[in-house]
């Protein structure tokens, strides 16, 4: 009986520690999210992507060759945001990786130029990956799945 009760203690504890992790809701992004810049924002909540059309003219215009800027939003287990920022200015990618509102991550901001996203398909989902970076990285900036 002791083991249930300890086991019960850390499970409410682990609980009131998720619920108080991140004063940001992501059940209301408008809200929560502090791009001042305008863009348009799609959000990942653990594969259920919002907004997705939204992605999918940004890749037409990257196709076209007009320039374009978006912000996605991928949340945590906890429920922080971490960004990722593409601004397409007609011929390069510009991406902004940002995890310091992520409370438990390394709160590390990345930047890379690329030229070209490709489309990646798998079994059970397609992954979308900046491609020819100028670093070693090509980051998968949205999976989606089937």
């Amino acid at each position: 009986m002791g083991n249930l009760k300890k086991v019960l203690l850390i499970g409410f504890a682990l609980l009131a520690a998720g619920c108080q992790s991140s004063a940001e809701d992501p059940g209301n992004p408008d809200a929560n999210d502090d791009d001042s810049s305008g863009r348009d924002r799609i959000f990942n909540r653990h594969g259920e992507i919002e907004n997705l059309d939204r992605f999918e003219r940004f890749l037409s215009y990257v196709d076209q060759g007009q320039e374009d800027a978006i912000r996605i939003v991928n949340y945590t287990i906890e429920g922080d945001p971490i960004y990722q920022d593409l601004t397409f200015n007609g011929e390069m990618i510009q991406y902004v990786y940002d995890s310091s509102k992520d409370n438990y991550g390394s709160g590390e901001v990345m930047e890379l130029t690329c030229t070209s996203i490709e489309k990646v398909e798998q079994a059970d989902f397609t992954d979308y990956v900046l491609a020819e970076c100028d670093s070693d990285m090509n980051p998968i900036i949205l999976s989606i799945g089937k």
